[in-house]
C-alpha cells in the first residue's frame, strides 16, 4: 500500500520536505505509545485508508518526546501505515522498508520512520510513519460523496496528476537499483498534497488508473470495458465514454476574457461569433486531449504483457500530449 503523490511542478523541494526529515542519515524514532496516542488508539475517525495488507491513520504527534532537534518541527501531523501481520509477513515489511528507504523522488510519499516491536497486548506490531497529505487521495476526487460541493478535477489537473504518477513509476522501474515494482497502484494510493493549485503489473495498473481518471468509472463497474473504450476512440465518440465534468466548463481565462469584452460594450455580432468559435475550439481541443490520453491508457492495459508499452514510453506520450496542446 505504498503511495504516490501529486506535487505542483513549481513547488521547491524544501517546501515538500523539512530538511531534517529529508536527510536520509537522520531517522526520528517513535515509540508504540507515541503512535497509539497520536492516532487516538487507532480510532476509526482517524483512518484515512485501508488496503489488503495495511491500514493508514492520521496521526498528531503533539507530545512527542523524541530527540530535541525534531521537537520544534512545524508539521507534527503525519500518517501511520499499520501492517496487518495476519496477511503481510514481517519479511515483506523489512523488504518494503529497505526499498522505500532507497527511493528518492518528489512524487513518492516520504517514509519518515518505521516501528517494529510489540503493542500493549504483547502482539507483534509493525508500522511506517509517512508524510500526511491533507487533500486526500485521487479516489476521493474522482468519486466524491457530495458532487455538488466538491469541485471536479479539471483536464489540466488530471493530466498533471497522470504525468506525476508516470514519473514516479518510471523512476521506480528504470532508475532504482534494484528496480521496484509498486504492485498496488490504484486511485486510493495516489495522494494529493495541500498545494492543490497536488506510479509488467504496474504498467497495466497505470493504464487502468489513467482510464479511471478521464472516464470516472471504477473497474468494478460493468461499463468499464476496454473494448468499448477502444471502439469509442476509434470512432471519434470519446464524449460517450469520457467524464462529462471535463466538458462542463470552459477555460477560466477564456471565460474571463470573453466576459470582459462583453462588459466593455464590445459585444457586437463579430465578437460573439469569435468568442463562440474560441469556446468551440477549446472544447474540441479538450476532446482530442482526452482521446489521446485514453489511447495511452489502452496501450498500457492491453491483455498481453509483451504488447504493453513501458512506463517510460507512457510518460513520454503524456508529456507530448501536454506540450502539443500547451496545457
Amino acid at each position: 500500500m505504498c503511495c504516490l503523490k501529486w506535487v505542483p511542478m513549481n513547488q521547491k523541494k524544501e517546501d515538500i520536505y523539512h530538511e531534517e526529515y529529508y536527510n536520509p542519515t537522520i531517522i526520528p524514532r517513535f515509540s508504540y505509545s507515541e503512535i497509539y496516542l497520536a492516532t487516538s488508539g487507532f480510532a476509526t475517525k482517524n483512518m484515512i485508508g485501508k488496503g489488503t495488507f495495511a491500514s493508514v491513520y492520521k496521526a498528531q504527534f503533539t507530545n512527542w518526546s523524541g530527540p530535541a532537534k525534531f521537537r520544534s518541527w512545524s508539521r507534527p501531523l503525519l500518517a501511520v501505515k499499520v501492517l496487518d501481520l495476519k496477511r503481510e509477513s514481517s519479511k515483506s515489511f523489512d523488504v518494503e522498508c529497505e526499498a522505500w528507504r532507497n527511493g528518492r523522488h518528489r512524487n513518492l510519499v516520504r517514509i519518515i520512520s518505521s516501528f517494529s516491536g510489540f503493542d500493549y497486548k504483547g502482539a507483534e506490531f509493525k508500522a511506517l510513519i509517512m508524510e500526511y497529505m491533507s487533500n486526500g487521495n485521487l479516489d476521493e476526487w474522482l468519486y466524491p460523496k457530495d458532487i455538488e460541493t466538491k469541485p471536479a478535477l479539471s483536464l489540466t489537473h488530471r493530466l498533471n496528476i497522470a504525468i506525476d504518477v508516470a514519473c514516479a513509476l518510471d523512476y521506480l522501474h528504470h532508475d532504482c537499483d534494484p528496480p521496484i515494482v509498486h504492485c498496488d497502484l490504484k486511485p486510493g494510493n495516489v495522494l494529493i498534497d495541500e498545494d492543490m493549485a497536488s506510479t509488467c503489473r504496474d504498467v497495466y495498473s497505470f493504464g487502468i488508473i489513467l482510464l479511471e481518471m478521464f472516464i470516472a468509472k471504477k473497474p468494478s463497474e460493468g461499463m468499464f470495458d476496454l473494448d468499448i473504450f477502444a471502439s469509442a476512440v476509434s470512432e471519434n465518440q470519446v464524449l460517450s465514454i469520457a467524464d462529462p465534468r471535463l466538458f462542463n466548463d470552459t477555460d477560466q481565462s477564456l471565460t474571463q476574457s470573453s466576459f470582459a469584452t462583453h462588459s466593455s460594450g464590445g459585444s457586437d455580432g463579430g465578437n460573439m461569433i469569435s468568442d463562440t468559435n474560441a469556446i468551440y475550439n477549446w472544447l474540441d481541443m479538450k476532446e482530442k486531449v482526452v482521446a489521446a490520453v485514453i489511447r495511452v491508457g489502452l496501450s498500457c492495459g492491453v491483455h498481453s504483457a509483451k504488447d504493453r508499452i513501458t512506463m517510460r514510453q507512457a510518460l513520454r506520450k503524456l508529456q507530448e500530449i501536454k506540450k502539443f496542446h500547451q496545457l
